[in-house]
């Protein structure tokens, strides 16, 4: 599915179960175990393959490969993002990827806010 529908190509097939892994056990998380329960919706497939995506990019950022942060020239200073911030930017991506793949679904409703229509006083 990841290379025939999904298109996907950074993704080496011998470490794809290791990212999917990943990405179901976030998916399962974010929708309330929904994921788990619709695991043969295109859909849930789809943001399943863009998260995997997303873990590998996380790794390799944990790896080593840094981002530079900020650069001075005067007194030459150069910072890297930090491990702790591209965790919670990873975070962010991939509840926003989530939404993109499952918007229309259902899978993302967690209940509506319902009001007590009879008075306790």
């Amino acid at each position: 599915f990841y290379k025939s529908a999904f298109f996907g190509e950074s993704i080496k097939l011998e470490d794809f179960d290791r990212y999917a892994s990943k990405a179901s056990s976030f998916l399962d998380y974010y929708t309330m175990g929904k994921a788990k329960a619709n695991p043969d919706m295109d859909e849930v497939k789809m943001a399943c393959c863009a998260i995997a995506e997303k873990y590998q990019l996380v790794e390799i950022s944990a790896n080593g490969s840094g981002q530079k942060k900020s650069e001075t020239v005067g007194s030459y200073s150069v910072s890297y993002v930090s491990s702790d911030e591209v965790v919670t930017a990873a975070r962010t991506d991939m509840a926003r990827l989530a939404q993109q793949y499952l918007a229309g679904t259902g899978l993302l409703y967690r209940g509506g806010m319902s009001r007590c229509m009879h008075r306790t006083l």
